[in-house]
């Protein structure tokens, strides 16, 4: 099966803003008790730990993170807790030179 899914790319040593929104069960925007973001390179190592995050509205968070000056794939992860519960968002995005 193909991959419809677009991968987003940046010209690296740019800084790009990485968003998230939190929603509960019901769908209603919600702030978790706890956020973080997590940047992994292409082998799922540890790049950054999200320090720095920045809040928008209810329940809506980002994160700007200026990449390196190299030609790579990147993971992001967003890691909120709400009522005790995991809630958890995942993405990539290329790095190149435009």
């Amino acid at each position: 099966m193909a991959n419809d899914k677009k991968m987003n790319v940046y010209q690296y040593g740019d800084t790009i803003r990485l968003e998230c929104t939190f929603y509960d069960f019901s769908g209603e925007k919600v702030d978790p008790e706890y956020v973080n973001i997590i940047i992994y390179d292409s082998r799922y190592n540890e790049l950054f730990k999200g320090e720095g995050l920045s809040k928008g509205s209810v329940g809506e968070y980002f994160y700007d993170y200026t990449t390196e000056k190299k030609e790579q794939r990147l993971y992001y992860e967003w890691y909120g807790m709400i009522d005790g519960k995991p809630s958890l968002k995942r993405g990539e995005f290329m790095t190149k030179f435009i």
